[in-house]
């Protein structure tokens, strides 16, 4: 069964430990650490970017946004 941990804390040092769960164990998984004010400083419309924020990971977004592109082309709406 696949699952996803997702959590937030206050870090009360420079340094943070981070279990892995058994079912993780030789699989790739990914480590994103960022504070709320870094994304608080992109700007967004009307909150947009926290709701969707971490649900896709970079490549991911970035493989989404030249599809968009390229259908766009196709329909002669280039933005």
């Amino acid at each position: 069964m696949n699952s996803m941990i997702r959590t937030q804390i206050i870090p009360d040092s420079n340094k943070i430990s981070v279990v892995v769960p058994d079912n993780y164990i030789g699989k790739k998984v990914e480590v994103i650490l960022f504070s709320e004010d870094d994304v608080d400083e992109v700007g967004s419309k009307k909150g947009e970017i926290k709701r969707y924020k971490g649900m896709f990971s970079k490549e991911k977004a970035l493989e989404m946004q030249e599809f968009a592109q390229q259908i766009r082309k196709e329909w002669g709406r280039e933005i």
